[in-house]
C-alpha cells in the first residue's frame, strides 16, 4: 500500500496501538463536525477490519 498523505500514513502506522492512544493523536470529523469518542472508536475499528481483509 502506497499512502501519500502523511497524516493518513501516521494513522495507519498507529492502528496496532490502543484506541485511546490513537484518539490522543487524532480528532476525526464528519461534515466538519467532530465525531464523539464512541464514533471515533467505531471508525478506527472499521479501518482495522477493512485493512485486515486486504491481507
Amino acid at each position: 500500500m502506497n499512502i501519500t498523505d502523511q497524516k493518513v500514513q501516521e494513522l495507519v502506522d498507529m492502528l496496532h496501538d490502543e484506541d485511546e492512544e490513537i484518539l490522543k493523536k487524532f480528532k476525526f470529523t464528519i461534515d466538519d463536525q467532530f465525531m464523539s469518542e464512541t464514533e471515533s472508536i467505531s471508525f478506527i475499528r472499521f479501518i482495522r477490519s477493512e485493512l485486515s481483509k486486504r491481507n
